[in-house]
């Protein structure tokens, strides 16, 4: 596998395990077979901060589980290109803290937005995001 950058920003002081979040982004590229090195960042943050993000930028004044912000369409593909951007996955932790089963909502929410960020919409990316969090069942 190549030397993907993967950041991990806790914005909020909300901890969680850092290693588990490796593992599930290293294994969404492995799934969807990138063979380009990628970036992504991953960026963890309360209720607050999710919902000034969504006023801000969907114009949604309400708090979100997860926020996308892909880089695909503003970037341009240059083929030999030492890496490609992804983009942001902005995730509520402080509300996927408070669900039962918090691992399992965690690899939902990042595969979905994973998923936006490879420019799946909602109509098309059902099976694609059944058959990922399936190839997560072991982390």
């Amino acid at each position: 596998m190549k030397n993907h950058k993967i950041n991990i920003i806790f914005f909020d002081k909300i901890k969680t395990n850092k290693e588990l979040l490796f593992k599930i982004i290293k294994r969404l590229i492995e799934e969807k077979n990138i063979k380009q090195k990628v970036s992504v960042s991953l960026v963890l943050v309360n209720s607050k901060t999710i919902k000034e993000l969504n006023k801000i930028f969907r114009k949604k004044n309400k708090v979100t589980s997860v926020l996308s912000f892909p880089l695909l369409a503003r970037q341009k593909f240059i083929t030999g290109s030492k890496e490609m951007s992804l983009g942001d996955i902005i995730i509520n932790i402080e509300n996927l803290k408070k669900e039962k089963e918090f691992k399992k909502k965690l690899k939902e929410n990042i595969t979905h937005s994973f998923l936006h960020l490879l420019k799946f919409s909602h109509k098309d990316m059902e099976k694609e995001e059944k058959k990922l969090i399936e190839a997560l069942s072991d982390i």
